[in-house]
């Protein structure tokens, strides 16, 4: 699942708990999806709500993509003609949609080839995203601690702003 608020978010308390709540249910999810974090961009400005999206998503192990440290730049300096990417500086066409597919793949890709090592290094190994590990074995990322559940099901222990259950 990629989520996608960064751009109409403020950053204030109400949106930070709803976004929250958002990555907290779909980590709960039964189906236990990979989740991703797309910090897209006001692409005449470069304003997102990535700093506090961001940290959101470090507490609970998510890794993410950052438009504004990506693609932004080369706008910035013309090397990609904005009007060629987006109809309103908001949200991406076709061609805008590519190059942030592809921002999403490389990321996508990093992860596999971290995991495909630490698999070959005899470290254990994670089927998906989000699946099952040794126990109590750190994630690929800080925040996230999973351990084994029946072999099969990852169990999510998250705390962020004093929060210990998993919504229904």
């Amino acid at each position: 699942v990629t989520v996608d608020f960064s751009v109409n978010d403020d950053a204030n308390e109400f949106f930070e708990e709803t976004y929250e709540g958002t990555l907290r249910r779909l980590l709960a999810a039964p189906s236990a999806p990979a989740v991703v974090v797309l910090n897209n961009v006001f692409y005449d400005t470069g304003k997102n709500a990535q700093d506090y999206h961001n940290r959101i998503a470090d507490h609970y192990g998510i890794p993410h993509v950052s438009i504004k440290d990506t693609i932004f730049p080369d706008v910035e300096s013309g090397k990609i003609v904005r009007a060629d990417i987006t109809p309103d500086n908001l949200h991406p066409n076709d061609k805008g949609h590519r190059l942030v597919a592809d921002e999403i793949c490389k990321l996508l890709d990093s992860i596999k080839e971290e995991l495909e090592k630490e698999d070959t290094e005899g470290r254990g190994r994670i089927c998906g995203l989000h699946g099952s590990v040794t126990p109590h074995r750190e994630s690929m990322t800080a925040g996230m601690r999973l351990s084994q559940d029946t072999g099969t099901q990852a169990n999510r222990q998250l705390i962020y702003k004093g929060h210990t259950e998993m919504p229904a």
